[in-house]
């Protein structure tokens, strides 16, 4: 289905890139980014000097166990007088949510450690309406992924 499939994530950034579809089937947590991933200059398919947007994109990741276990989200919460609240939300609930598009989930950071069997990202989920956004953690474990595009936008740049 994509032209470009790569197994790592070197010189591939998902900073402020909105996942609007997910789907686990089969052990693999797949997530669609409509408006594309970021290329850096050292891919060897990126062309120009700067980081660049791809065409829509997908990104797979194999979920060890292949459980839906292995997803976790956490959302932070504001509550009255500031205080922060840290709630677990269901992870098949969540991707749902985001296929019926009650949310888009934005994803900031990416903390990994080498040959640890998990990714733990930072990310936002955005809604049309107050509190138009609440911080979250996704936690994947996970220790393949593979990021698929069809084509580079060398006029959409960093």
């Amino acid at each position: 289905m994509y032209r470009h499939n790569q197994n790592h994530s070197r010189h591939i950034s998902l900073h402020d890139c909105r996942a609007e579809r997910m789907a686990l089937e089969n052990g693999v947590l797949s997530l669609t980014f409509p408006d594309g991933i970021w290329v850096t200059p050292e891919h060897e398919e990126n062309p120009t000097q700067n980081v660049v947007r791809t065409g829509e994109a997908q990104v797979d990741f194999t979920i060890l166990d292949e459980e839906i276990d292995g997803i976790t989200v956490y959302v932070y919460r504001r509550g009255r007088g500031g205080k922060v609240w840290r709630e677990e939300w269901e992870a098949e609930n969540f991707i749902s949510a985001v296929n019926e598009g009650a949310f888009q989930l934005e994803f900031l950071y990416d903390y990994r450690q080498k040959g640890a069997p998990y990714r733990l990202y930072h990310c936002v989920v955005w809604f049309e309406q107050k509190p138009y956004c609440y911080e979250c953690d996704l936690y994947l474990h996970t220790d393949s992924v593979a990021y698929r595009w069809n084509e580079l936008r060398c006029d959409r740049i960093w």
